[in-house]
């Protein structure tokens, strides 16, 4: 009997704790409610408008002049084709972890319409993934879609930025696409770690397949990885016109494309590079075997439109896998002021150039420091030289900079006074060695000559 009075108050006591947890899930489930000025992506019934959005047809539409957060994930807690679309200009959007997967084809997680202008804040981490090709390459759904429109992108977290089938990860949409008007807009990236990754044929950052033309892209600062498909890392989409007019000023830029065919920087398959303007930061172009990477992608002729220019004038270190493609097309550098470039493996320094940040020299590179060329290695800036420098230019030192490893430096170099002091009483290596040994050999000299003096006088004894 008592087990059986036991039993039941364990059952009843089971049962009450149950109840007591109901409704905290219930509280749980509540907070993934759209509201206000926060869009939930997570909400799987939201309200059909809040604070400067609309909500239709598992599309929330952000308007002109918002203030909008976005955050959740749109497959959860069940899979939805819930995305974003940018309607006006003077929109400001925060995107806090958030998740935009599993769409269907032709649709991107964030859509600019026409005539948008849009920054966007990068907290926490953030994926926004265009919706699968159905019908093939030649379809596709960029990540962010900002056709005709502008977006800039700041803040402290990262962005993961997908296309699909023809859809650039940040950029224009594939030309069969039900809207006819493709290309890319406009991108500025302030900060932020941002990754852009093109469909089968795409770029990275910039045109779709097939599109007309590539908007701008200006990059001022933070982490950039862009990489393309069948496309440039930043530039051309496949069978685009032209690549895009480049401008980078700051930040790591990496750009990469999976073909052979597609520059890194420039031109997609068959096409031509654009301009591309680097002033500072530290950018990473490898370009496909056939292509350059920094210039037109295979096969395209050479000249101003095809193979574009590059324009250096700043503290920028640029390392690009070559300059031409295939044919030939040399991508021109009358541009190229000042700054420092690494074609394959051999690097020129170009005007006087202060090293913003570390640079290493591997054991397979040369930098060649012409004269009337020089380089500063500033206060907390190390230059890593495993391989070898040569040239009749100048290399500064001032503060706690240093240079190490186990590299050359050549002799005709002029290099003030052994490292860490200011940039006064520069002195030429070769003239101090020339002088150093003078001074061993006339020592050594005066000493075999006053040792056999000694010698002398002793036998004379």
């Amino acid at each position: 009997m008592k087990k059986a009075i036991k039993k039941g108050l364990a059952v009843i006591l089971a049962m009450a704790m149950a109840a007591m947890l109901l409704p905290m899930t219930a509280v749980l489930a509540d907070t993934a409610v759209s509201e206000g000025a926060v869009i939930h992506l997570s909400d799987p019934d939201p309200a059909a408008s809040g604070e400067g959005w609309s909500y239709q047809d598992q599309v929330y539409t952000i308007e002109a002049d918002a203030t909008v957060t976005v955050t959740g994930d749109n497959q959860q807690p069940e899979a939805s084709n819930r995305r974003i679309v940018a309607d006006g200009t003077g929109i400001s959007i925060t995107l806090d972890n958030v998740s935009v997967t599993g769409l269907d084809a032709n649709q991107s997680a964030m859509y600019l319409n026409n005539g948008s202008n849009v920054t966007v804040t990068l907290v926490g981490t953030n994926i926004l993934t265009g919706g699968v090709s159905g019908i093939g390459d030649s379809q596709g759904s960029a990540g962010i879609r900002n056709t005709e429109s502008t977006v800039r992108i700041n803040g402290t977290g990262s962005l993961t930025a997908t296309g699909s089938g023809g859809g650039a990860g940040i950029g224009g949409g594939a030309s069969n696409n039900t809207n006819s008007n493709n290309q890319a807009g406009t991108l500025v990236i302030d900060s932020g770690t941002v990754t852009a990754n093109g469909g089968s044929n795409a770029a990275g950052i910039g045109g779709a397949q097939g599109t007309s033309m590539t908007g701008p892209v200006t990059i001022n600062g933070g982490i950039v990885n862009a990489n393309g498909g069948n496309g440039a890392g930043i530039g051309g989409g496949r069978n685009a016109t032209q690549g895009a007019t480049v401008t980078i000023n700051g930040g790591i830029v990496t750009a990469t494309t999976q073909d052979d065919s597609n520059a890194a920087i420039g031109g997609g398959a068959s096409r031509g590079g654009g301009n591309v303007n680097i002033h500072g930061g530290i950018v990473i172009a490898i370009g496909g075997a056939e292509a350059a990477g920094i210039g037109a992608g295979r096969y395209s002729s050479g000249g101003q439109i095809s193979g574009g220019s590059l324009y250096m004038n700043g503290n920028a270190v640029v390392f690009t896998s070559s300059l031409s493609n295939n044919a030939g097309s040399e991508k021109n550098t009358d541009g190229v002021v000042r700054g420092v470039l690494f074609v394959a493996d051999q690097g020129t320094v170009y005007g006087d150039v202060k090293l913003a940040s570390d640079l290493n020299i591997s054991d397979t590179q040369t930098l060649n420091i012409p004269e009337q060329a020089s380089l500063t290695v500033g206060s907390g800036i190390t230059l890593d030289n495993e391989g070898e420098i040569t040239g009749q230019g100048k290399i500064t030192i001032t503060g706690t900079g240093e240079i190490i490893g186990a590299g050359t430096i050549a002799y005709s170099i002029t290099l003030n006074d052994f490292g860490n002091v200011a940039p006064t009483g520069i002195m030429d290596i070769s003239k101090t060695m020339q002088l150093m040994l003078a001074f061993i050999l006339i020592s050594i000299m005066l000493w075999g000559y006053i040792l056999i003096r000694k010698t002398t006088k002793r036998k004379a004894i």
